[in-house]
């Protein structure tokens, strides 16, 4: 046909006749006519497509240290040893768009199942009202990961209903069941086929079920789900997805936050009952030190015949007030340093939250710990994602390892301070005691003795402290991310757009008689 310049086609439309420029004039009318009609039935027979979105707002998780502290244990605390928080609201996003969290949503609300029915050329969604519902074993629809499964039901008469099991373009199975509920055993998997309170065989017309595995499921959900930030520099999450069913979408999206704050709430569980299970041991420990620490008293008195020693004690007491605080407060520090070491050391405990601010003034062992809990974070939080034998989980336990050994030499060394430390207290004790050798031998035993009381007693109230601050920290376990507001559907749906289906048919209906018209007269000249 060679290449025309627009002056040569202006050339071949200018030789048309008046006859035939009224019969392509009629014709495009008729043909703009008959496309805008097809575009409208188009607009009414497809299923609307709705954006489905929810707003949440990730609260930062900071635990308030311990109050109500005696006076000689004032100013320290477990402090941060019960958070589970600190993550960034990137962490939060990836825990809330993974791949094992969107597949517990989809086996909850069954969504690897559809039920639709087709009148003449509508189809009917029958999400959550379903005349016949599919029942079938969690491990089918976790190992399938053939094509889905397609049940097609049609009224087979008064009471009977034909059921066609297809996969792909082949046929299962075709049976005819008159009575529910009814198995349907094929060579994947025995399927059962239960009516519900919508079902009447004498209204019912037909139903299609399509069957998948819950791993093609939630691929397919992934795809069309967004989560983003709702805005720069703030903690908000945006939840959006399209969906034909308005229901379905809004149930999906309410089920993803509600599951993920399950899973924040029982990590936190977690962590508490293990806290709670420390503080168990350690008090029982240190009442049957405290009982014992008792009993000698009381074993001391009858033997001395002692009876007013606790006089002549508060005296010494009140006298030697600053130096007793000094040696408590050191007996204290090795306590708490020896709490922390027994807890790093336990083998239950290897990837448990250690204790922070515990009384421990040195520097480099605070953020020694602060390190290692912060690598603990980051393993619970990557296995969200993950399998424990991922090379990044792997390494990161090789990691903390070396880290808790490190934190351990660092402690070893801090004990080892102490311990001169007190040393040191207790010769200027010894010296003490001797500038005041009139007082009876039993007095100054029974000033030791109760020195250990005062110590064991004061770490006592101390730990049942703790653990009813953790017993309030499990009652009062709070959802991680605040609803703003929960799933809801724009009024408009997004698919079809009107307008934009006007527009193209617009297009087709001018371009078809050009290229039509071009056509003839180019081949009549």
């Amino acid at each position: 046909m060679g290449n025309f310049s627009s002056d040569k086609i202006g050339q071949l439309f200018a030789s048309l006749t008046k006859k035939d420029v009224r019969m392509y004039k009629y014709g495009f009318f008729l043909l703009l006519v008959v496309i805008f009609a097809l575009s409208v039935v188009y607009i009414m027979i497809t299923t609307p497509v709705y954006q489905i979105q929810a707003n949440v707002l990730i609260k930062d998780e900071a635990e308030k240290s311990s109050a109500g502290m005696s006076s000689m244990l004032k100013g320290f605390s477990f402090g941060g040893f019960l958070s589970a928080g600190g993550g960034s609201v990137d962490d939060e996003l990836l825990l809330m768009n993974s791949y094992s969290l969107v597949k517990d949503v989809v086996k909850e609300l069954q969504l690897n199942v559809s039920y639709t029915s087709t009148d003449f050329v509508k189809k009917t969604d029958y999400y959550g009202k379903t005349p016949i519902q599919l029942v079938f074993s969690d491990s089918l629809a976790s190992s399938f990961l053939k094509n889905k499964i397609s049940f097609k039901l049609t009224s087979a008469g008064t009471g009977k209903i034909k059921i066609i099991a297809k996969q792909g373009w082949s046929k299962l199975r075709e049976v005819t069941v008159s009575q529910f509920p009814y198995e349907l055993k094929l060579d994947e998997g025995t399927f059962r086929f239960e009516t519900t309170p919508h079902f009447s065989f004498n209204t019912f017309k037909n139903l299609r079920i399509n069957f998948s595995g819950y791993d093609w499921t939630t691929e397919s959900f992934l795809k069309s789900l967004v989560i983003k930030i709702a805005e720069k520099k703030s903690n908000g999450i945006y939840l959006a997805i399209q969906e034909t069913n308005v229901q379905r979408g809004k149930h999906f999206l309410n089920k993803i936050i509600a599951l993920y704050n399950d899973r924040g709430i029982d990590q936190k569980n977690i962590s508490a009952q293990r806290t709670a299970s420390f503080l168990e041991e350690r008090i029982a420990l240190n009442s049957k030190e405290l009982s014992d620490v008792e009993h000698y008293i009381e074993k001391f008195k009858k033997e001395n015949n002692i009876t007013d020693i606790e006089v002549e004690a508060k005296i010494l007491i009140e006298k030697n007030g600053d130096f007793k605080e000094k040696l408590i407060d050191s007996e204290i520090q090795y306590a708490t340093v020896q709490l922390i070491e027994d807890f790093l050391k336990a083998p239950e405990n290897r990837y448990a939250m250690a204790p922070l601010n515990l009384g421990i003034t040195e520097k480099t062992a605070a953020e020694g710990l602060q390190q290692y809990n912060n690598f603990l974070l980051e393993r619970e939080k990557l296995l969200q994602t993950t399998k424990g034998d991922n090379p990044a989980v792997l390494m990161l336990n090789k990691q903390i390892d070396l880290l808790r050994e490190n934190v351990l030499e660092t402690f070893k060394s801090i004990k080892a301070g102490f311990d001169v430390a007190r040393n040191d207290l207790k010769k200027q004790e010894r010296e003490f005691i001797s500038r005041i050798g009139d007082m009876p031998t039993q007095e100054r035993l029974y000033l030791d003795i109760k020195r250990q009381q005062v110590i064991k007693s004061e770490l006592y109230l101390f730990l049942l402290q703790q653990k009813e601050e953790n017993a309030m920290t499990m009652a009062r376990s709070m959802p991680r991310a605040q609803i703003i507001d929960a799933a809801y559907s724009l009024l408009d749906p997004v698919k079809p757009n009107p307008l934009f289906v006007f527009s193209i048919a617009l297009i087709i209906a001018f371009f078809i008689p050009v290229i039509v018209i071009a056509y003839k007269v180019l081949v009549k000249n």
